[in-house]
């Protein structure tokens, strides 16, 4: 078994040959790029790409062809995406069929859901053992930081960024690697190639429409002005009030949660509601300014705004949420 980090696994596909390669964690980009290496790598050898997903322990393709692989000259990668932990049968067939793999056959298993439990059975480590095994975690500023790094390296038109830009795109998509390959490829159809971070930002102001995400975050800084262009912008869009009541209560919920508890609570609280580091003390300071008073009033706003929305009880959406933003930034 070679167990390897994602960028060491990108090297290692393109150096090396494994009868099995083996994908876990719940990262999507870096998921992603993996498979794609895999099979543009067999693609270009006339290997035959099959493709499966496994789902409510159906293995039946697996089974009924396995055994018939080796009987073709035809060299073939099977890829299976799993979405579910195998029960008892199905980790005795994978075991079985990844003993005895075919020289002419390559596996490529991607798992959704393992436990830190079931990365160490004994059925999961049997089918490592001759993979090359990569676990995806999401990633951290520093590690979006380097990934973004490389996918610049790869673009068709060369674009840079400075190190302030490159930490500004890391902290505005929050670890998204998607978002955040989006931008880098929108940003090779601008006339200029050179980003800092006062460009960058206000390229990001012009070209990005805003979401409810986007009035979240002003919440939390406590910017009023921007909040308020950003509720004026959804607005505008049609965005379902429903969903932007959601983002403003879902924000209020978090500062209560964490109000309520000790240090070491509030690490586990940010990490479950993907908040980085960097924005940990805009919560602090809004923890200080809050008291038991501010969150029944919020939480009885937002009540009366649900009923409105309902059409249970009258009134103005659009100005009972402006009436809200602007209490929480009071």
């Amino acid at each position: 078994m070679i167990k390897v980090n994602y960028l060491d696994a990108l090297k290692a596909i393109k150096q090396q040959d494994f009868p099995c390669y083996v994908v876990t964690g719940k990262e999507p980009y870096q998921k992603n790029k993996l498979i794609e290496a895999i099979n543009q790598k067999y693609k270009a050898q006339n290997f035959e790409i099959l493709r499966d997903q496994i789902i409510a322990q159906q293995y039946d393709f697996l089974q009924s062809n396995f055994n018939s692989f080796s009987l073709f000259s035809k060299e073939r990668l099977l890829q299976l995406h799993i979405s579910k932990a195998p029960d008892k049968d199905a980790q005795k067939l994978l075991v079985d069929c990844l003993s005895n793999i075919s020289a002419n056959d390559r596996f490529l298993l991607i798992f959704d859901d393992l436990t830190s439990a079931q990365h160490k059975a004994k059925w999961f480590q049997s089918i490592i053992q001759n993979a090359l095994y990569v676990q995806v975690w999401p990633v951290n500023v520093s590690e979006a930081i380097r990934l973004i790094k490389l996918e610049l390296s790869s673009l068709a038109k060369p674009v840079s960024l400075t190190p302030e830009a490159l930490m500004l795109l890391a902290q505005k998509t929050e670890g998204n690697l998607f978002a955040a390959n989006q931008i880098l490829t929108l940003l090779q159809h601008q006339s200029q190639s050179h980003f800092d971070e006062v460009k960058l930002a206000e390229y990001l102001t012009n070209a990005m429409n805003y979401d409810v995400f986007d009035l979240g975050q002003s919440l939390i800084e406590h910017n009023l002005k921007r909040s308020l262009a950003i509720l004026q912008h959804l607005f505008k869009e049609q965005v379902d009030a429903v969903l932007v009541l959601w983002a403003i209560l879902k924000e209020i919920r978090i500062c209560l949660t964490l109000a309520t508890q000790d240090p070491a609570a509030q690490q586990q609280t940010y990490i479950r509601n993907n908040i980085w580091q960097s924005k940990q003390s805009a919560y602090q300071r809004l923890m200080k300014k809050f008291t038991k008073q501010h969150y029944a009033q919020f939480f009885n706003q937002c009540f009366a705004i649900d009923l409105i929305i309902k059409g249970i009880e009258p009134g103005n959406v659009e100005q009972s949420l402006t009436e809200l933003v602007v209490q929480f930034h009071q």
